[in-house]
């Protein structure tokens, strides 16, 4: 999570203490309901049932006005989450799960995968999530609003673009949300590959297909 939506995330958790300085009215009480469970129903609803589990269907205007209440959560953009979210399940309570009480502990697995693990940061192109709903221009501009500060281009077991992962669909989706900020290369070295050459390889592929941003 980006420095400034921590600050942000945190704020809002502290001013809880403001109860006991003020009586709470109707009018409060309301606003913390509807706030709290609105973003609650953005999370659960859009982001883990929809979007993760395809337990329903929604049409684009309703999927929209629930992932921008997930997104305001601050709990980082619709891809992230539902794309973590099927890692939990996959490697349930094991290395590999993002959010298991099990695997770390009951912070990270409440809050501390989103705020503070950067292990989390990268959800890979060909995850169904990003898949399935990249598609749609909306999900995309909510992803932006996530708050993306770098993307880390790897492809595990291959030099960048002889690999699984279609860079050309990746530069169309990073260009459709107005992505210029920067690039970490990550895991693109092949099996008996010599590390220097590979990551200068990878430089060179990345100018040649993302010249604003490598």
């Amino acid at each position: 999570m980006g420095r400034a939506n921590l600050v942000l995330f945190w704020s809002i958790q502290a001013s809880a203490l403001l109860a006991f300085a003020y009586p709470p009215t109707l009018g409060l009480v309301a606003l913390a309901l509807a706030s709290h469970y609105g973003r609650m129903i953005g999370i659960t609803l859009c982001f883990h049932r929809h979007m993760a589990h395809r337990a329903f269907h929604l049409s684009r205007p309703v999927r929209f006005f629930f992932a921008w209440l997930g997104v305001s959560a601050l709990q980082k953009g619709p891809f992230w989450w539902a794309g973590n979210h099927l890692y939990h399940h996959k490697f349930a309570d094991r290395e590999g799960d993002p959010h298991s009480p099990v695997a770390s502990s009951f912070y990270h697995a409440h809050m501390g995968w989103f705020t503070n693990d950067i292990r989390w940061d990268n959800v890979s192109a060909d995850n169904p999530v990003v898949r399935e709903f990249s598609r749609f221009k909306e999900i995309r501009w909510l992803g932006k609003q996530g708050q993306i500060c770098e993307f880390h281009m790897k492809e595990n077991g291959a030099l960048l673009g002889q690999g699984r992962i279609d860079f050309k669909k990746v530069r169309a989706a990073l260009d459709d949300i107005g992505y210029t900020g920067p690039m970490q290369i990550e895991g693109a070295v092949p099996p008996g590959g010599k590390l220097i050459e590979s990551y200068i390889a990878n430089r060179k592929f990345l100018q040649g297909n993302f010249p604003a941003k490598a």
